[in-house]
């Protein structure tokens, strides 16, 4: 999932596809510094969590998004416009699938390293980030 910071609101929004066999967006909006998300944009630092639900940072998306998903783990990084400096939201992984049960540091380095290329692309597609990232057509391909 990715969150755009909404500075006017001081939240983070995201468009999230739900792994439905539609693959339905929804909207999912969390408070700027509330739950593992907003740790992580008001904080800058990247958070791998095994245990979700020991943390007590979490508040579950699958409350905020209406549909029963429990999640397991997650990895989730601030993403940083193409300056460095100001951070713009942040990318959450969540309930890796494949390899091992927890995400390791072969998934930081992997998610790490594509984090300018991701900056790259929201400043040349969207210069005004207070609105969704891509159409929700693109959003159900």
């Amino acid at each position: 999932t990715l969150f755009i910071h909404q500075p006017e609101s001081q939240t983070l929004q995201a468009v999230v596809l739900i792994n439905t066999p539609e693959f339905v967006p929804r909207q999912l909006t969390v408070p700027q510094g509330k739950g593992l998300a907003g740790a992580v944009f008001t904080s800058g630092c990247a958070l791998n969590v095994h245990a979700t639900y020991a943390s007590k940072g979490l508040k579950q998306p699958s409350d905020a998004c209406n549909v029963k998903l429990r999640v397991q783990n997650m990895l989730c990084f601030p993403v940083y416009n193409t300056d460095g400096r100001t951070i713009i939201g942040c990318l959450q992984f969540i309930n890796k699938m494949r390899g091992t049960v927890n995400f390791h540091d072969d998934d930081e380095h992997l998610v790490f390293s594509g984090l300018p290329q991701l900056a790259y692309l929201l400043k040349r597609y969207q210069t005004d980030l207070t609105k969704t990232v891509f159409p929700m057509e693109t959003l159900h391909t």
